[in-house]
């Protein structure tokens, strides 16, 4: 669909004919959204990953994207292009039935897993 509409963006940086980084985002009334990236680790070196994305952002500019959207995480190569980050919220609608409500409660404890989780390990001390 987003192929279909003109929408999807996707790069593919090469060395000597290797694969060394990719990128795919969504451009939309004039937005451009990063979505996904990734290299290779044998150019971690060569910086090939802030390297498409660098080009990324020139390519969305040239086609006359006012917005270069990183989307949510706060991953730290991405403030290398961003100065401000924006707070995201999420609603959640879920029938008055049973079987959402457990649902519902489900999700909760993931969340809540999840979170003690992240405390946990950045509370740990390894000890070698």
């Amino acid at each position: 669909m987003a192929l279909d509409r003109g929408w999807l963006r996707l790069f593919v940086m090469t060395i000597d004919g290797r694969p060394a980084a990719s990128l795919y985002g969504f451009c939309y009334d004039h937005t451009f959204y990063f979505f996904q990236s990734g290299f290779d680790p044998a150019f971690s070196k060569q910086s090939v990953g802030l390297l498409s994305m660098g080009l990324a952002i020139r390519s969305a500019i040239e086609e006359g994207a006012a917005e270069f959207d990183l989307l949510r995480g706060g991953e730290a190569y991405k403030f290398h292009w961003a100065r401000e980050s924006r707070e995201l919220g999420c609603l959640e609608l879920y029938p008055p039935c049973g079987r959402a409500l457990l649902y519902k409660r489900a999700r909760a404890v993931s969340r809540a897993a999840k979170t003690m989780a992240r405390v946990l390990r950045k509370n740990m001390t390894i000890h070698e």
